[in-house]
């Protein structure tokens, strides 16, 4: 299971870096009818509290292997992005499968970014405030 982390982590830690440089740009998106500014690169990523091993033991904890997807043997990972907003939240309407596995296994994924707790948010340190921040994170489906 610790090695398993280890892999898990190098990987989303990969994900993470190539989502949110040290720039600081930004690209204007509609959510829920109004314009917010959603930031790429930041100066602080934004980032799960006590780091992402903490987060993919949350996943380990949390996640319920589909039914159908444990029957069929079906493995593999669900790529999720999402905007973690400047107080830390998951945006639930910011969810999205980018790269998916099954309806069951997709869903489920889904259920779990929308049920994590805060994060820490991404910062922009030479405004000195917290911005909405994409990330874009892998969860693995293995028996």
């Amino acid at each position: 299971m610790k090695r398993l982390v280890g892999i898990l982590t190098l990987v989303l830690i990969g994900a993470i870096y190539s989502n949110a440089q040290t720039n600081g740009q930004t690209q204007n998106e509609s959510s829920s009818g109004n314009q917010e500014e959603i930031w790429y690169e930041v100066d602080v990523i934004a980032q799960f509290p006590g780091g992402y091993p903490k987060f993919y033991q949350y996943i380990a904890k949390n996640l319920k292997y589909p039914a159908d997807a444990r029957r069929d043997g079906i493995e593999g990972k669900v790529m999720v992005q999402f905007v973690i907003d400047s107080t830390g939240s998951i945006k639930p309407e910011t969810i999205k499968v980018i790269k998916g596995l099954t309806k069951s296994c997709d869903e489920e994924t889904i259920r779990l970014i929308s049920e994590c707790p805060k994060w820490i948010p991404g910062r922009i340190t030479s405004l000195n405030k917290n911005v909405p921040t994409r990330m874009t994170v892998p969860v693995t489906f293995k028996r």
